[in-house]
């Protein structure tokens, strides 16, 4: 979001962080893999953090379902498919909107697929 979401606090200042993990992740998967899967799964911490910071005032929680999609997503490049799962667990009750749905339940498909 390059420093768009830090004026909302903590809970936006840390989702920038994550952005720039992932971001130095992405950068890295063709060139060390091992360092790529520990960024992004710093990346998926710091989204799960998110998640629960996040208030639920109007404007703020129509997001909520993509940093919880985000946080999965993140969660499966790095590998851990157990923290995914976790997380869809945890808070794929609390997403309310169709289209972070349908991407968690793509996500799922593709966990369904590593074991």
């Amino acid at each position: 979001m390059f420093g768009r979401l830090k004026k909302y606090g903590k809970w936006g200042e840390l989702a920038e962080e994550s952005e720039l993990l992932a971001i130095e992740a992405e950068g890295l998967q063709d060139k060390d893999a091992s360092r790529c899967r520990e960024l992004y799964l710093q990346a998926a911490r710091l989204e799960e953090e998110v998640v629960g910071l996040i208030p639920e005032e109007k404007f703020v929680f129509e997001v909520y379902g993509s940093f919880i999609v985000s946080a999965v997503v993140l969660y499966y490049k790095a590998g851990n498919f157990i923290g995914a799962r976790r997380i869809i667990t945890e808070h794929r009750n609390k997403i309310q909107d169709s289209y972070n749905l349908t991407k968690l339940e793509e996500i799922i498909g593709a966990l369904d697929e590593q074991k």
